[in-house]
């Protein structure tokens, strides 16, 4: 099984970091849809299915948003005050309504940020949201590998001819 290990904030003349990381599981409800992340009224990110962000940022107080529109809901956190230092672990979690089907209704699509124990978000993160990096130099081997191995018809024979 994975592991994740946060990153370290520094420690320099200018003051310790505090390090935020958002994530959300992969699941099928919403997969296609991915809400904007504001931190202070400024976009930050799309978060996708299945990913996480980290974001370093100096001490302080911050509100963190989730897009809203007529289609996809989302919510805001009331602002917080981040300390040096530490960390902060934030989940997104989705929910698909149906509210009536017989009258044709758009789906309720509804994506909630909500803050998380350090010790359930670091394992999460490890189950779902550590993305694996391909190796650009052996990229070209897999490709290679599976062109070879795939169906042709200049790679076989007339069963008719001698």
């Amino acid at each position: 099984m994975a592991t994740f290990t946060p990153l370290q904030a520094k420690n320099d003349h200018s003051g310790q970091e505090t390090i935020v990381y958002i994530y959300r599981p992969s699941t099928m409800a919403n997969v296609m849809y991915s809400p904007d992340l504001y931190i202070n009224d400024e976009y930050r990110v799309s978060i996708k299915s299945g990913a996480n962000h980290h974001f370093t940022l100096e001490p302080g107080v911050y509100s963190f948003k989730l897009e809203r529109d007529d289609k996809i809901f989302g919510n805001s956190l009331n602002p917080e005050t981040l300390h040096a230092g530490s960390f902060y672990y934030y989940r997104i979690d989705t929910t698909l309504k149906i509210t009536d089907s017989s009258r044709y209704q758009p789906y309720q699509r509804e994506f909630t940020l909500s803050a998380v124990d350090e010790l359930l978000a670091r394992q999460q993160i490890a189950e779902c949201c550590l993305k694996k990096e391909v190796n650009a130099d052996k990229s070209d081997e897999i490709n290679k590998i599976k062109t070879d191995s795939e169906f042709s018809v200049d790679k076989t024979q007339n069963p008719f001819s001698r």
